[in-house]
């Protein structure tokens, strides 16, 4: 706590008092004709032989007249001078806070301070650029194997296979390539029927061929 500030200014004329006591008796005034002569004979000195009488000895004290009106309020007086510093008071209670002050000047630079603890990982950054195209790795371990592939085009007809062994004995057949009917002709659809069939075992064929040389050039 600071030491005492200046005495202040001091203050505006307080309102006027209340009506004093009663005073003395006061002394007996002079009347006008009292007044009259002794201005005279102090001009003129005394005058006796002119008419004039000395004045008596002064008549008891008049009553003292009513209280007048309260004067005007006076003129605001000059500062008086400051007071001797009086004894320190008691601590006062805590004023409000007030307004904040004028930013100091940059004070000298600290000292560097003990290394401070890791701080948290921060959010992931942008992508950064591409960069360019390093050198070629080593050769790294063989992975798992990977799902079966599409299936992939069809490759060029292969060479002729070995011929085949003989297939078993068929079904004895008949004397006409095809069963004649009550009119003398073929059966409907023997032909036909046959021709399929020839046709189903050329394919088979070709797939076992396929199947044993496919592979080769």
């Amino acid at each position: 706590m600071g030491p005492p500030g200046l005495m202040g200014p001091p203050g505006l004329p307080g309102p006027p008092g209340y009506p004093g006591m009663k005073g003395d008796k006061g002394d007996k005034g002079e009347s006008k004709i009292s007044k009259k002569k002794r201005r005279r004979q102090q001009q003129y000195g005394t005058m006796d032989d002119a008419g004039y009488s000395l004045p008596g000895p002064p008549g008891p004290p008049g009553l003292p007249g009513n209280d007048g009106p309260p004067g005007q309020k006076g003129d605001r007086g000059t500062d008086g001078f400051k007071g001797d510093r009086g004894s320190r008071g008691e601590k006062g209670s805590f004023g409000p806070m007030g307004l904040p002050g004028p930013v100091g000047e940059p004070g000298p630079t600290g000292t560097d301070g003990p290394p401070g603890l890791p701080g948290q990982a921060g959010p992931v950054g942008p992508m950064g650029q591409k960069g360019e195209r390093g050198d070629l790795g080593p050769v790294g371990m063989s992975g798992p194997k990977g799902a079966k592939g599409d299936r992939g085009d069809r490759g060029r007809r292969g060479r002729h296979g070995a011929p085949g062994e003989d297939g078993r004995d068929g079904m004895p057949g008949l004397d006409a390539p095809c069963p004649v009917g009550p009119d003398g002709l073929p059966v409907p659809g023997c032909g036909w029927a046959r021709r399929e069939k020839e046709k189903k075992e050329l394919e088979e064929l070709e797939r076992m061929l396929k199947e044993g040389g496919g592979g080769e050039e």
